[in-house]
């Protein structure tokens, strides 16, 4: 009788196990975005009046100008514990921007990618690393990049709102000018 009550405690376990291990399995991707970001997402997208027969190029200039617009927007440091390397950052990130209206760089990043991928369904990466942006030395810093017609563009409403970079917007990777202020360590391609 032992041996057969220890045999089901086993079975249990393992089926406890098993089911543990398959939730983990196939756990939704970390950059996926949830359902209150997607409804943040939807929010801004309608109030900047993108439609569907506009150009990629048009949704991203509005989508650009509203995050990038320091009164829409605030500027507000990143946690001192924060590590870009965290599975999920973007995603709580851009939640939280697009809720709070408030961020540093990686909220900005993060808040303009899912809307840029959601708006164009364009290749859209958040890149991170350091970045001569605010002074003549390299800083931590977020940005995002957006492939059209097969070439990486950034996008940077942080550098646009907050580095007195004026109306500056969409420029090419490959650039001398982005070789001088941009030095990627990852980029998280979204979904």
């Amino acid at each position: 009788m032992k041996k057969h009550s220890n045999r089901i405690m086993f079975c249990l376990l393992m089926a406890v196990l098993l089911l543990g291990l398959t939730s983990l399995t196939y756990a939704a991707p970390a950059n996926k975005p949830g359902s209150a970001l997607k409804k943040q997402i939807n929010l801004v997208i309608k109030d900047c009046s993108i439609t569907s027969k506009m150009t990629p190029e048009k949704k991203l200039k509005l989508l650009f100008t509203r995050i990038g617009n320091k009164k829409n927007y605030a500027y507000e440091r990143a946690p001192f514990d924060f590590n870009p390397k965290t599975n999920g950052w973007a995603n709580s990130y851009a939640l939280s921007m697009l809720k709070n209206k408030r961020g540093s760089c990686y909220h900005h990043a993060a808040a303009f990618a899912y809307l840029a991928r959601k708006a164009t369904s364009l290749p859209v990466r958040i890149c991170y690393g350091k970045a001569k942006i605010y002074s003549s030395s390299k800083s931590p810093h977020a940005w995002v990049e957006v492939k059209i017609d097969k070439k990486w563009y950034i996008y940077d409403t942080n550098a646009k709102a907050f580095a007195g970079k004026g109306t500056w917007g969409k420029l090419l990777r490959t650039s001398s000018t982005a070789k001088k202020l941009y030095f990627p360590e990852k980029t998280i391609l979204l979904p």
